[in-house]
């Protein structure tokens, strides 16, 4: 061997060698930061089909069955599914394929779910819209079969619109998120809260639905980045996702939160609420890249999106698990 190529091989093994260091010393220093929450936390249950193209966006709660309904899209582009698990043993129940209200394949980004009293809320993203599922048709569907949304709430108007990334529920409001994120991931000019302290540009708006439309009733200024919110008692829990080894939830006491007076939003004047990283009771550091999050049993579950095979990377974090941990955890 010369020695010009000898020099190369030494120049590639040097680079070689810094790249593993910088990559090992990310990971040490990630696992530092979220040890805590792994302290507090059990794997739930495996994601379904998370090596198989399923990419995890959407976790929601039923309590009368005790069900765990998850959702999100498919990288092989078919059709979007509804995962139904037994929250207390984590055991598979099926797999429902979503259509649209029309009965045709849907195979966009459905972001999140909710479910409130008989109805299925899914998030229908750039269609600013959510898709009405029934609970009753989706409890009873076979493994494997599609199901039909009952409706398509449109969540837009001649001079406003929510492009809604997730969703969420309190008692007797469901609740539409926006995600926002510099110049791509963009939301209505008209929902900037600035106060001095803070500039933010999306909402997480709380509706009363009927059988016909969606009315807002209460408007929350929310920070960049946030993949998913979940109400519980007196708090409101924000998943943050800061990159491909960071996440966070933010906690907020509610009864602490004063109204920052009133916002027109789809043409309705409605109180305005601002959660922001400055005002949050607590921050927690959490694995990457987590979406939605839901309580059931005094418990906050996560989900992330890292595991699947779009990312791969959070299949060497032990992530392709949803995790349980305690509310208090993050209070």
């Amino acid at each position: 061997m010369n020695h010009k190529k000898h020099k190369i091989i030494k120049i590639i093994s040097i680079i070689a060698a810094v790249c593993i260091l910088f990559v090992l010393g990310g990971f040490m220093a990630y696992r530092a930061e979220v040890s805590s929450y792994f302290d507090n936390s059990i794997k739930a249950f495996t994601v379904p089909d998370i090596d198989g193209g399923y990419i995890p966006q959407g976790i929601a709660y039923d309590s009368a069955s005790d069900n765990i309904f998850l959702t999100g899209y498919m990288g092989n582009g078919s059709d979007s599914p509804i995962y139904i698990l037994n929250r207390e043993t984590g055991s598979f129940i099926k797999k429902i394929k979503m259509q649209d209200e029309t009965g045709q394949k849907f195979n966009g980004h459905s972001g999140g779910l909710s479910v409130l009293g008989d109805k299925v809320y899914v998030a229908g993203s750039t269609k600013a819209c959510m898709y009405v599922f029934s609970l009753k048709e989706l409890l009873e569907a076979a493994d494997g079969s599609s199901v039909a949304a009952e409706q398509k709430i449109s969540l837009k108007t001649d001079g406003d619109f929510m492009r809604v990334s997730f969703t969420s529920c309190d008692d007797s409001l469901v609740y539409a998120g926006e995600f926002h994120k510099g110049a791509i991931f963009y939301t209505h000019a008209s929902h900037l809260v600035e106060d001095g302290r803070i500039k933010q540009k999306a909402y997480l708006m709380g509706f009363s639905v009927d059988d016909d439309s969606a009315v807002p009733v209460k408007v929350y200024s929310i920070p960049d980045s946030i993949q998913g919110a979940c109400f519980d008692g007196d708090y409101v829990y924000l998943s943050q996702s800061k990159g491909m080894l960071s996440g966070r939830i933010l906690a907020y006491n509610l009864k602490e939160l004063p109204q920052a007076g009133t916002r027109t939003v789809l043409g309705k004047e409605i109180p305005l609420y601002i959660l922001s990283e400055k005002n949050a009771s607590k921050i927690t550091a959490i694995p990457p890249m987590c979406e939605e999050l839901v309580t059931a049993d005094g418990k906050l579950y996560t989900i992330f999106e890292a595991a699947s095979n779009r990312y791969i990377i959070g299949k060497f974090m032990g992530l392709k698990s949803v995790y349980a941990t305690p509310v208090e955890f993050f209070r």
